[in-house]
């Protein structure tokens, strides 16, 4: 997968929805192993040095998508642009991707100048239903942060899944819907994480 960098400016690249952009791409076979994800460890691939240090529950969106949020860090070490790690939510009931959310501070795919550092939380919600884009899969079993790093000079991907606790679902499931976030990076206003217990959602 060759990766094409946008320059998106102070607004970041999304539009009126609260959505921050597709995540359904369709990535030529990775031709490296995937390495399993170690939150706090560091992997680096073309010199970009990527790290998740927390991935946590989340208010649900507006329209009812249950939310995870991943704390991340990527710095670009290289002479040359580059870009942040795609990154998506994967749940065995659906074959899409969740979506990354408006509010978020670290932006999948978001140019990285040289020697820039991007450190903040990315806004993962559940996959859409396969039949129907409108609604969330009901469960995510199996839950897991894919991540992938590119290299404009090579047309290998590297892959890394992180394994989601099964207890960050469940509380992302059951917590309340929250209201629309503000474009990164206005972030004065942006949810907190959920505390260790929350209500049911409206039906």
């Amino acid at each position: 997968m060759i990766v094409t960098l946008l320059s998106c400016g102070s607004t970041g690249c999304v539009g009126g929805r609260e959505v921050g952009g597709s995540h359904n791409p369709t990535p030529p076979t990775p031709t490296l192993p995937v390495k399993a994800g170690v939150v706090g460890a560091t992997f680096e691939y073309g010199k970009v040095r990527f790290e998740i240090s927390r991935i946590e529950p989340f208010a649900q969106s507006s329209k009812g998508f249950p939310r995870i949020v991943v704390t991340a860090r990527s710095r670009n070490t290289s002479d040359a642009l580059s870009g942040n790690p795609d990154m998506e939510l994967r749940c065995d009931e659906s074959p899409k991707a969740g979506q990354w959310y408006r509010g978020s501070t670290w932006e999948p795919n978001f140019v990285l100048v040289v020697n820039e550092t991007n450190e903040g939380r990315a806004i993962l919600g559940f996959p859409a239903k396969a039949t129907d884009p409108e609604y969330p899969v009901a469960a995510c079993t199996d839950p897991t942060v894919v991540v992938t790093m590119s290299d404009p000079t090579r047309r290998a991907v590297q892959v890394i899944r992180y394994r989601v606790d099964p207890a960050v679902i469940a509380e992302s499931i059951r917590a309340r819907r929250g209201p629309v976030l503000p474009v990164p990076p206005q972030t004065a206003d942006i949810e907190t994480t959920l505390p260790t217990t929350s209500t049911v959602p409206p039906s």
